[in-house]
């Protein structure tokens, strides 16, 4: 499942946000659009780097209708600490028994998936501007990003297939306003497809 809407019922879990409170994931696609970007593990300079591109596009989601959540494998504790470090301005959530992570089917990588050429180059200019940190969690976990509509359904699905491999935000962009068009012109009874 890459870069392809995927008409299927979002996974309704509860998890802990980075102040510990316990949250629905209905709850941030219950006013709009929601866009679930999960993370590999918080030390990941690639996964940093996303929370770096989300931060500096955090206005232009919003703009859009959509609610940002970034979902990590980490302790509330930790994902607390990401966030200030990063100064994200929208909701992180903690997963770390991968709940989650499952349900959305996020795929996990083997060695040349996580460490082999094709992330190289990438890597090194992710190191070099967001630095790397201790792994914690499932460090063959790769990343996802997924927009679901206020119905619901995933409109659109990011699975990654190295862990260079994010989104991009345009397509995100793209695929949230498809999900507003939808609603709004056939009240949302049918999979708008990206």
């Amino acid at each position: 499942m890459a870069d392809q809407p995927a008409p299927l019922a979002a996974p309704d879990l509860e998890l802990l946000d980075d102040a510990g409170r316990p949250r629905r994931l209905a709850e941030f696609w219950s006013r709009g659009p929601a866009v679930f970007v999960f993370v590999r593990h918080l030390g990941c300079p690639f996964c940093r780097e996303e929370a770096a591109r989300m931060r500096t596009d955090a206005p232009r989601f919003v703009a859009a209708g959509a609610e940002l959540v970034l979902v990590t494998m980490s302790s509330p504790d930790d994902a607390a600490a990401f966030r200030t470090r990063f100064q994200l301005p929208f909701t992180v959530l903690a997963d770390p028994e991968q709940a989650a992570y499952q349900a959305f089917g996020v795929p996990r990588g083997g060695v040349m998936q996580l460490m082999g050429p094709q992330t190289w180059s990438v890597g090194l200019g992710a190191t070099l501007a967001h630095g790397v940190g201790v792994p914690s969690g499932d460090v063959r976990q790769l990343s996802g990003a997924y927009v679901v509509d206020s119905t619901g359904t995933i409109r659109y699905a990011h699975a990654a297939k190295n862990s260079a491999d994010l989104p991009s935000h345009e397509a995100l962009l793209h695929a949230v306003l498809a999900a507003i068009d939808a609603r709004s012109l056939n009240d949302g009874e049918d999979a708008y497809e990206v």
